[in-house]
């Protein structure tokens, strides 16, 4: 793995690097498109049915009124990006390619599976109706038209991709910082070896507080924080997928020249 941090960045190693992210972007775009769908649906659904127009019944949105774009608004969208970026800009500096492929595997295998749960069952958002016609700025579901957004639509329910992202982001920042700062207790079970990893534990911390913005601007339900810390927690500690994602890794890696397979660590 040395031989490898230590290349030079050469047009084949940058081939490497760009593998994964490409079928990220491949992947986040079918995501874009497939989000459009239900986002219009529901537009025309709830313009349709009058009683509809509010969030479901939660026991945390139900606590508060408050329902429109502010400050907590802008830090919850922002945190996700913020947390994500700062890990991969980490893998960069490092030249810790593993961290890097399998960081963007995960993305793009979780936002996968968001877009097939987002296309196949439609839930209101949790905005309501009319601050989604205002969140889109149109008048009408009419006046819905397809564009890029990366906070999600208004009804990317089921699952929460900002505490998703929150949650890789910290993870990969930890395992950088563990690895190559002098912070081992990262990457060290907690509670003697009984409990979760260091970066477990602070990509749990992480999660609690994107999750109390989410909540606090309502932009999700409190079952799609659960579901998305329980699949986060699921698939970043899952050592069956982890170790599909180090193969696809060794496979692109095996061309670097001058790397040994036997210097490769699974992370």
């Amino acid at each position: 793995m040395r031989k490898l941090r230590q290349a030079p960045w050469t047009g084949q190693l940058l081939c490497i690097w760009a593998q994964p992210l490409l079928i990220c972007l491949c992947v986040n775009l079918f995501y874009q498109i497939a989000a459009f769908f239900p986002n219009q649906k529901y537009l025309y659904w709830a313009q349709n049915a009058t009683a509809c127009k509010s969030h479901l019944p939660d026991i945390v949105l139900d606590l508060h009124s408050l329902n429109e774009a502010n400050l907590v608004t802008s830090i919850g969208d922002a945190l996700p990006g913020v947390a994500l970026v700062l890990g991969l800009v980490l893998c960069i500096v490092t030249k810790d390619i593993e961290v890097w492929s399998i960081t963007i595997l995960n993305q793009t295998f979780l936002m996968f599976f968001n877009a097939i749960c987002e296309f196949s069952t439609l839930m209101p958002s949790s905005y309501g109706y009319d601050r989604c016609m205002d969140y889109l700025g149109i008048k009408s579901a009419d006046d819905y038209k397809f564009s890029v957004n990366l906070t999600g639509s208004c009804v990317a329910m089921i699952w929460s991709g900002h505490t998703i992202h929150t949650m890789l982001g910290t993870y990969a920042t930890c395992t950088i910082v563990g690895r190559h700062y002098g912070c081992a207790g990262f990457l060290r079970r907690t509670c003697n070896g009984s409990g979760p990893e260091g970066r477990t534990v602070v990509m749990w911390l992480a999660a609690t507080l994107v999750a109390a913005l989410l909540l606090l601007n309502k932009g999700h339900y409190t079952v799609d924080i659960e579901l998305a810390i329980l699949i986060g927690s699921l698939t970043l500690t899952n050592d069956s997928l982890r170790a599909y994602q180090s193969r696809f890794f060794m496979r692109q890696a095996v061309f670097v020249s001058g790397f040994d397979k036997e210097d490769y660590e699974a992370l």
